[in-house]
């Protein structure tokens, strides 16, 4: 990973700031008497949720990104550098003990002008135990959701995109029961190739929306 700093900024009261390594996270909770079904991580931050009321909104604030040619890096990593550079934060979602079974829908909202911010959304697993090690070798991976062969880049982009759709579209549909945990990684790579005006461009600084919303399962 690289320098970067993630940073979970949710839409509600500020309760308290934790601290990430060097680099500064900032949760905001809702006080809410409503019992809760899910907790919310990402990074040191912990939100619970309920299934009233609105969808939790936060974000993610991505500082000091590092930029790779899509063609030279993402298909090729011709420097064998991809890796290394990457920026992500790890999100996990546990059904609370004690609750009935729930799905959670997941979105990422990207600011328009953000054209440039390129992720890949992996699925870590669910209910992992300690010795789970998340995935770190992402060129590997990104060579999984393409043939064999392929270098076309608007196949990759394309690819890329259906991926990280597919994640969230079957973690919304997953029925979780109470203690389940499932876990997934958003990596982050500015990519060069798709900035407007790279004037500056290493001092640029991005955003993402979260928002999850927490239903009941519906019953067989």
């Amino acid at each position: 990973m690289s320098r970067a700093k993630n940073i979970l900024l949710s839409t509600f009261i500020l309760v308290v700031a934790l601290t990430l390594a060097v680099y500064p996270v900032y949760a905001w909770f809702a006080v809410d008497n409503t019992p809760s079904v899910a907790e919310i991580r990402a990074g040191e931050v912990k939100v619970e949720t309920t299934l009233e009321g609105s969808d939790l909104s936060g974000g993610i604030a991505i500082e000091d990104l590092l930029y790779v040619d899509f063609s030279e890096d993402i298909i090729y990593d011709r420097t064998g550098t991809l890796n290394t550079i990457a920026t992500g934060i790890v999100l996990e979602v546990e059904a609370l003990d004690g609750t009935i079974p729930i799905k959670n829908e997941i979105a990422l909202v990207f600011p328009e002008g953000q054209d440039e911010l390129l992720y890949v959304i992996v699925w870590e697993g669910l209910n992992l135990d300690e010795t789970h090690v998340n995935l770190s070798d992402y060129h590997t991976f990104l060579l999984t959701l393409v043939a064999e062969g392929i270098t076309d880049e608007a196949t990759w982009r394309a690819a890329i995109a259906a991926h990280n759709a597919s994640v969230l579209a079957m973690l919304a549909d997953f029925d979780m029961t109470p203690g389940d945990t499932a876990r997934i990684q958003i990596v982050f790579w500015g990519d060069y190739d798709q900035l407007v005006d790279p004037t500056g461009f290493l001092t640029l600084n991005y955003s993402v929306q979260l928002h999850v919303k927490t239903v009941q399962a519906e019953k067989e």
